[in-house]
């Protein structure tokens, strides 16, 4: 594991013309080595913005987060839509 010190992941982007930025630490799981990694991005909602599938891994499972693009005038760029949790296959 890195050794980290005040991390933060930072999510910045532009939406409906405005420059946005949302801190994405406290919403994803920080996993055994303290930052979780992108497993997956693409568009699932065809809005022209990615969503994002991040891993949280730990010695003895992995941890999922879905975060979607969020439609609305929320000042958020991605929501947590779905979390799942798969077990050591040991």
């Amino acid at each position: 594991c890195p050794t980290l010190k005040n991390y933060q992941l930072v999510l910045s982007g532009k939406k409906n013309g405005k420059t946005l930025e949302q801190k994405l630490t406290g919403i994803i799981p920080a996993g055994d080595c303290g930052m979780p990694e992108v497993y997956w991005f693409g568009d699932l909602t065809g809005d022209g913005f990615p969503e994002l599938i991040f891993v949280s891994v730990y010695e003895e499972k992995n941890t999922f987060t879905l975060m979607v693009s969020e439609g609305t005038d929320s000042g958020m760029l991605l929501r947590p839509e779905a979390e799942w949790t798969i077990g050591s296959c040991k």
